[in-house]
């Protein structure tokens, strides 16, 4: 299995498992106050959860549910 692919399903692990530390450890620092700052600011948070990608990711992260 490529290293791609096992980063994926890590992903897929830690999405379904609702581990949000392994997600949040597999971030850059960058991405991490980024994320951070989405958090805090309910507006910008709604407005991305709603995004056809956000929901796309959600899709594909937890199978079609």
């Amino acid at each position: 299995m490529s290293k791609k692919q096992d980063l994926t399903d890590d992903i897929k692990n830690a999405a379904k498992n609702s581990d949000i530390s392994t997600l949040m450890g597999m971030l850059s620092d960058t991405d991490k106050e980024v994320f951070a700052s989405l958090l805090k600011d309910k507006k910008a948070r709604d407005e991305l959860l709603r995004s056809p990608e956000a929901r796309s990711l959600f899709e594909k992260l937890l199978g079609g549910r």
